[in-house]
């Protein structure tokens, strides 16, 4: 396999499995407490920063930010409906604008170095 798809994949792929991934350990948790905890500390500080390296990834590996933005947001999406009744789907919005942004930030710094 040729090792800029395996990037790709990884790039495109992973956080989106690491968002459904902490969100189960969050709901299925025996103790309440440490789950609604998790899950909101997730919901608020895990999954932006996921976005935001995810952007900043695809800008310094010239990955296609469509692609790996979509991945991500499916990702969430799929916690949202699973676990949290559409209480926070207004993130998305917000989160899609941060990979963007971290994108479009890393690839103008790479190109005012080169």
């Amino acid at each position: 396999m040729n090792k800029n798809k395996t990037k790709v994949g990884i790039i495109s792929l992973l956080p989106g499995i690491i968002m459904i991934i902490l969100m189960v350990i969050a709901f299925k948790s025996s103790n309440m407490d440490f789950g609604k905890q998790f899950s909101i500390m997730t919901i608020i500080l895990i999954n932006p920063l996921l976005f935001i390296l995810q952007g900043a990834f695809a800008g310094v590996l010239r990955v296609n930010i469509i692609l790996t933005t979509m991945c991500s947001i499916i990702g969430f999406l799929v916690c949202v409906f699973v676990f949290l009744n559409n209480s926070a789907l207004p993130y998305v919005v917000f989160y899609g604008g941060l990979e963007l942004l971290a994108y479009y930030l890393v690839k103008t710094m790479k190109y005012k170095n080169s």
